[in-house]
């Protein structure tokens, strides 16, 4: 009795001892300045004094952190960079939430640590680069096209000589192979997709994620070459009025109001109103069709939100847009003139509606555990005409996303498990090169996903991520990815990613090559589903010259292409042969980077990146048309004390790039088969006062043009007529003037 007395307090004993030991802190960190709607801090560092053990706050500023011993008392030390480090004491209290304020004040001195305009996240498993508001005002920015002027990893180009449009290439892939995000909701796919960066206007974005190669599982199936997600401004923290006037040579205006009002201190909405015109008929080169098009946008966006950090989460909206473009020939009138043999005109005229919901419900007694639902709807409808070819789109979409979030035991071990549908109607009616045509596009695509996220000792991190979907014209659809983060030190990263992706073309909707030309049409395959796979490194190092700041940025990626379409424009200058790829086809990208705060007030960024994108085109591989193989930029910005002036210049160089042969055309349609290396310059200037900054500033300074973009201008419905040979910029230098005046308090 006595041997099974002393057991038993012996296994009371240790199970205490277990329980004592398995007692932990939890709780959030927030910026005390916005402790009315708690905008949390990402990234803390929370640690036990005279102790090594500590945790880091997550993207929600959650964190969590055993007690080193619960029978006795523990001063907790908090640390934020740009904020004043504070030091709590813990005695009963298992969940907590902590206030911290920015710089550090003393009888007399404020010590304050700005945040940089664009950055790379320590804690993202993924190469991601977090761009800010005050990255986004270095540059005119106008649209979401236009954001990355100043990006070294983003290439911003010319679709065609026609429309106006610019893409985005990402990895040396265009736009179309880069999921695009807002909120991290799938946005501008399908019919929108050429067209769809220009809808987002640039004072709408309150920051930019920009993540290299395979994305996560929880958004989907389509990022090939990397994701981009744009956050909005959101009603609780955003400037009561924000008005931004915008005006340049070309007789482009552009106005923007944003409108926000907290209703009280967990409901808030916005109203985002964009209106902008480009009225001036310009032909600099003399050669019969406008450098750009004629165009008028409309659009608003009202958007609702409550927020309750012990309950629910809501935020739901509604937006629409109306755009219209006329452009081609300078003596062209739409009146008159529709669908003329004898007059080439262009017009695209576009209506969009859009309505989503986000739905997040809280566990205060368990932070680490939510559950989300996403809900988006889309109408969009486009009529083009291209000379005497036409289009018609309408496009009806809906999806939605439920995401599932908890942990195993401890933070150590996350997990997010969820899934939905996307419904996707696609009604195309065309007219182009002899085709009528209506391809009529129905996808029913439910899935299911899962993602585990280990952790170990702040060291090493990995993210294994499995998707399923069904697709109810490609079937099956599994999606595997994994990510991991190795810290080799304090200031130095590893990272490498692996994965695969899918994507539904939508020929015609995504490529105006095969409107602004002359070109005929072989379809010699049936268009069918792409698949690609992306592998990629990258190293990520922190660290100091002469006690300044400095860093380091080294990536490779590599995407092989299992299937794709090819748009062939290398077997005859007078046709375009689409097929599916019957050989390899892949896309390599090498950039290296380095960010140096030279002074106090001068920081620099300088990028070199290399590609090699080949493809087989019936039996030869060949180098991607239009794509230089190298790219420099530099980037330089200076402002004086209290940023009252702010001097922000842009050097790019862009290397050679293969253009398809023209050698069967006659002698004065030929081109070369390379184009030139050159340089392009930005500048601008920024005076601030309280409320108000006037900014003034050039794209192209230097004024460098293709300048004979259009083979055949003079004979538009001729079969030597092509405006889709476009290797650089077709409008030259364009100065521009701007105003942004705050009114009220956040």
């Amino acid at each position: 009795m006595k041997v099974a007395l002393k057991i038993l307090t012996h296994i009371i004993f240790l199970c205490s001892i277990s329980l004592l030991k398995a007692q932990h802190i939890q709780g959030f960190v927030f910026d005390k300045d916005t402790s009315k709607f708690k905008q949390a801090l990402v990234g803390a560092t929370l640690k036990w004094m005279n102790q090594k053990k500590g945790a880091i706050s997550d993207e929600r500023g959650y964190f969590h952190l055993d007690l080193p011993d619960t029978s006795r008392q523990h001063r907790l030390v908090i640390s934020y960079l740009g904020y004043g480090t504070d030091t709590i004491l813990i005695t009963t209290q298992r969940n907590i939430e902590i206030y911290l304020s920015q710089g550090i004040i003393t009888k007399s001195v404020l010590v304050e640590v700005e945040r940089k305009a664009s950055y790379f996240s320590k804690l993202t498993l993924g190469q991601t680069e977090i761009i800010g508001s005050k990255e986004l005002l270095r540059a005119a920015c106008c649209n979401l096209s236009e954001s990355f002027e100043t990006n070294p990893s983003v290439d911003v180009n010319f679709a065609d000589a026609l429309t106006g449009a610019k893409q985005i290439r990402m990895l040396g892939l265009e736009g179309v192979y880069t999921q695009i995000m807002k909120e991290n909701i799938p946005a501008f796919r399908g019919l929108a997709n050429t067209f769809g960066l220009s809808y987002l206007p640039g004072t709408w974005i309150e920051s930019i994620q920009l993540t290299k190669g395979a994305g996560s599982v929880i958004n989907g199936y389509e990022s090939m070459a990397g994701q981009i997600n744009v956050e909005l401004k959101k009603p609780l923290n955003s400037e009561p009025v924000l008005i931004n006037y915008y005006a340049d040579q070309m007789l482009r205006n552009e106005l923007n109001i944003t409108l926000s009002r907290k209703l009280n201190e967990h409901f808030g909405t916005a109203l985002l109103l964009h209106g902008d015109q480009n009225l001036l008929k310009s032909d600099r080169n003399n050669d019969g069709f406008l450098d750009q098009p004629l165009s008028k946008q409309l659009s608003f966006l009202n958007r609702w939100e409550y927020f309750d950090e012990e309950k629910i989460e809501v935020q739901f909206g509604i937006s629409g847009l109306m755009q219209n473009k006329i452009g081609g020939q300078v003596n062209f009138n739409p009146e008159t003139d529709y669908l003329s043999h004898t007059i080439y005109g262009l017009g695209i005229n576009t209506n969009r509606w859009e309505t989503y919901g986000k739905f997040g419900l809280l566990f205060p007694e368990k932070p680490y555990k939510s559950i989300g639902l996403i809900l988006n709807a889309v109408n969009h409808q486009q009529n083009n005409y291209f000379g005497t070819s036409t289009y018609d789109g309408h496009e009806q979409s809906f999806y939605s996303n439920l995401i599932y979030q908890s942990i195993i035991k401890n933070t150590d071990h996350k997990f997010k498990l969820g899934g939905g549908i996307l419904l996707n109607q696609s009604n195309e009616k065309i007219h182009i090169s002899g085709l009528d045509s209506a391809p009529n596009m129905k996808e029913i695509v439910p899935g299911i996903f899962g993602e585990y996220n280990y952790t170990h000792l702040e060291k090493y991190a990995a993210t294994l991520g499995l998707r399923l979907d069904n697709h109810n014209l490609y079937g099956w659809m599994l999606t595997p990815r994994i990510h991991t983060k190795y810290n080799l030190s304090k200031n130095t990263i590893l990272r490498a990613s692996a994965g695969k992706g899918y994507r539904t073309p939508y020929l015609f909707a995504e490529n105006t090559t095969l409107w602004s030309s002359s070109r005929k049409l072989f379809f010699e395959d049936k268009v069918q589903q792409e698949i690609s796979w992306n592998y990629g490194a990258s190293l990520q190092h922190d660290f100091k010259i002469s006690g300044k700041d400095a860093s380091f940025q080294l990536d490779y990626y590599r995407t092989i292409f299992q299937k794709q379409i090819i748009l062939d424009l290398e077997q005859n200058p007078h046709e375009i042969h689409i097929y599916q790829l019957k050989g390899i086809s892949f896309a390599n990208s090498f950039q290296a980077e380095i960010n140096y705060a030279i002074f106090k007030n001068l920081s620099l960024r300088s990028a070199y990146k290399n590609y090699d994108v080949r493809m087989d085109y019936k039996g030869d591989i060949l180098p991607k048309a239009f794509i230089p193989k190298q790219r420099f930029l530099t980037t330089v910005s200076y402002n004086t004390k209290y940023k009252k002036y702010i001097f922000d210049a842009t050097a790019l160089w862009y290397g050679m790039a293969r253009i398809p042969s023209t050698e069967l055309n006659p002698v004065q349609y030929q081109i070369s088969n390379q184009s030139p290396a050159y340089w392009l310059f930005h500048f601008q200037a920024t005076r601030n006062f309280k409320k108000i900054s006037i900014y003034i500033g050039s794209e192209n300074l230097f004024d460098f043009r293709q300048l004979h973009p259009i083979l055949a201008s003079e004979a538009p419905f001729g079969p030597y007529f092509d405006a889709s040979m476009i290797w650089g910029p077709v409008d030259g230098r364009r100065i521009y003037f701007g105003l942004r005046w705050k009114i009220g308090e956040l």
